[in-house]
């Protein structure tokens, strides 16, 4: 496509987009206290540039060629202003009819009432907020602490680590650890391994070693150590070698610092902050159905509300032409 053809094309396209000339800010008042004023301050108007000028001096002449194209563009130097004559406090979007005018007002509208739900559901927020159930999770994203889900509830969890390791941290995100259920050793890339076992009883998954005293509820290591953590939030384990060695442990048990220890263990929410959570919990939901109640009402009194605006729009904006046909008659059909 040549450079004239481009540069008529513009000269079409601002003839027949009614708000083209005019500043963004200018359609959309609301953009005023930032872009107006940058604009008016900081960023002139740029000039056309010599290429502009010539090509829009050739698109002169293709004008006369009836040329239709549909690119957009800018106003050459020589082509006037068209003025809208735009009444004081007149908003320049109603020139482009209802349809564009009701669809700013309902953006409008929904920014409101969706404000006015995100200003109520502040304190729910905080009281989520609040609680710790994500607050070791690395996945999470910033905003998922002010969710219901950080509130958390009872839950088992389980512990893998490799024998290489001294120390075991045993903690809770929500209540306190009301119980080991299970804990032992698995050799490494054994089928227990492969399958990320946390129990010791009631599954027939071979665990590569011959070490089930170690997983004892009458072992040292349990009444020693892991006993000690029930009834508490955080619980650090310390001297694991002591009770449970790197190399032989008798009866045929041989770890190596490849192998791993797990431990399973629950943690229970106590009554009273189970009693808390459900009350917020309660909250919460009467909120949150307040806003589903509020966001239908606003959308049916719209929906009603359109077709009325719709009529006075008609009403208002209706002219002779809109029922007026012009015909060319020739001299001898007028006599």
């Amino acid at each position: 496509m040549k450079r004239e053809e481009i540069c008529y094309a513009k000269k079409v396209l601002r003839t027949m987009h009614p708000l083209y000339n005019l500043e963004i800010e200018v359609c959309l008042p609301f953009l005023d206290p930032c872009i107006g004023v940058a604009r008016r301050n900081c960023c002139p108007r740029k000039e056309v540039d010599e290429e502009e000028r010539k090509g829009l001096a050739d698109a002169d002449q293709l004008k006369q060629k009836d040329i239709e194209l549909q690119l957009d563009g800018e106003r050459g130097p020589d082509e006037p202003l068209f003025d809208f004559f735009l009444e004081e406090g007149e908003d320049a979007m109603t020139r482009l009819g209802y349809g564009v005018v009701s669809y700013f007002s309902l953006i409008y509208t929904f920014l409101m009432i969706f404000g006015l739900i995100s200003a109520i559901n502040v304190p729910v927020m905080y009281y989520f907020g609040q609680w710790s159930a994500y607050d070791q999770s690395a996945q999470a994203s910033m905003m998922t602490k002010y969710s219901v889900g950080n509130m958390g509830a009872s839950e088992a969890r389980c512990i893998n680590l490799k024998m290489l390791s001294d120390s075991i941290s045993i903690a809770c995100n929500t209540g306190l650890v009301s119980e080991i259920s299970h804990f032992g050793v698995y050799q490494k890339d054994s089928e227990a391994d492969q399958r990320g076992l946390c129990t010791s009883e009631g599954v027939s998954i071979s665990t590569g070693l011959s070490c089930d005293k170690l997983s004892s509820k009458e072992h040292p290591f349990y009444t020693d150590k892991l006993k000690a953590c029930v009834g508490k939030k955080n619980c650090m384990v310390n001297n694991v070698h002591d009770y449970i060695s790197i190399g032989s442990n008798g009866d045929g048990c041989h770890l190596a610092e490849k192998d791993y220890i797990f431990i399973q263990y629950n943690c229970k929410v106590s009554d009273a902050e189970l009693t808390e959570k459900r009350e917020q919990a309660l909250l919460a939901g009467c909120v949150n159905i307040f806003c589903a109640l509020s966001l239908l009402a606003v959308v049916s009194y719209r929906i009603n509300s359109i077709n009325v605006e719709k009529k006075e729009w008609d009403l208002q904006t209706v002219t002779a032409s809109d029922y007026t046909l012009e015909m060319k008659l020739s001299e001898k059909q007028v006599t």
